[in-house]
């Protein structure tokens, strides 16, 4: 019968080598279960790639919608500054005189007719009070305060 060694710690090899398998078990339980949980990490990280892409081009394309809203609204501002400035200067004018001077003055109507933009931005500036109309012609407001 062959006699177990001891070691230096005066274990049986035998324990010391039970020992050594045990942790050996547990440390490859936990291999494993790293891995199936980095497995899952890495399945969210793509879902979450995906919905920022997916988001980034809404945000994009929203950002486009509003920076060309915007680029509109500074556009009719200046034409209706440019309107009224024409009308102080020479009024009243008609329609088709107030659009001779505006592609004269070579604004940028972003593709849209002279027409339209000039008769849109008439009716704002007659429903905001600012000019009026008496047939084909328009001119400055007169109110109480001028008409003295």
């Amino acid at each position: 019968m062959a006699v177990a060694m001891k070691s230096v710690n005066e274990q049986p090899i035998d324990s010391v080598a039970a020992a050594a398998q045990r942790r050996l078990l547990a440390l490859s339980a936990e291999r494993e279960r790293l891995t199936r949980r980095l497995s899952l990490i890495d399945e969210l990280e793509k879902e979450l790639r995906a919905l920022f892409q997916s988001q980034q081009i809404l945000i994009d394309a929203h950002v486009s919608s509003v920076v060309a809203d915007l680029e509109s609204h500074v556009s009719n501002y200046a034409i209706r500054s440019f309107i009224v400035e024409e009308l102080k200067r020479t009024s009243p004018q008609t329609k088709s005189q107030l659009m001779g001077a505006l592609i004269k003055r070579k604004f940028d109507l972003g593709g849209r007719s002279v027409a339209r933009v000039m008769h849109m931005n008439l009716l704002t500036l007659m429903n905001s009070g600012e000019i009026e109309h008496d047939g084909l012609r328009w001119s400055i407001k007169r109110t109480n305060d001028m008409a003295r």
